[in-house]
């Protein structure tokens, strides 16, 4: 057993209503992060990066939420969406504005899969925690 120390960690959760809510964690050690995103319903994932790939993922988030934190204009939408392909893992990631109604709120999903159906992850973030995710990430 080895006692860890110096770990930063930081939990996000999605915008879910009910009491099942999704929820990412960032641990950021010496020389790497790992991101966990734990689903109410389904697998989970855990995402080993360096911090090159953390701070990426940060920006793709931050694209679609100018320094307002709110979401970009509905016209600037499609050039912000992005859509990374992680070489060597078969891992897509896509960065998405998102919507709920009821009351109408925007915000940004983030989903992970490796087209085998087996391995999808997603998770939906208001803006406010979109846009703290990104700043840990970076």
């Amino acid at each position: 057993m080895e006692l860890v120390s110096n770990v930063k960690m930081a939990s996000f959760s999605s915008w879910a209503r009910n009491d099942e809510k999704d929820c990412v964690t960032l641990m950021r050690f010496d020389d790497h992060l790992l991101f966990c995103l734990k689903q109410s319903y389904g697998p989970g994932i855990t995402l080993r990066m360096s911090f090159e790939e953390a701070a990426e993922l940060g920006a793709d988030i931050m694209k679609l939420l100018p320094s307002s934190g709110r979401v970009v204009p509905y016209s600037e939408r499609e050039s912000a969406r992005t859509n990374r392909f992680v070489p060597g893992t078969n891992l897509n990631i896509i960065v998405n504005i998102t919507t709920q109604g009821e009351p109408f709120e925007e915000g940004v999903s983030l989903d992970f899969s490796t087209g085998d159906y087996e391995t999808n992850a997603s998770i939906e973030l208001s803006t406010y925690e979109a846009w703290n995710l990104s700043k840990a990430l970076a």
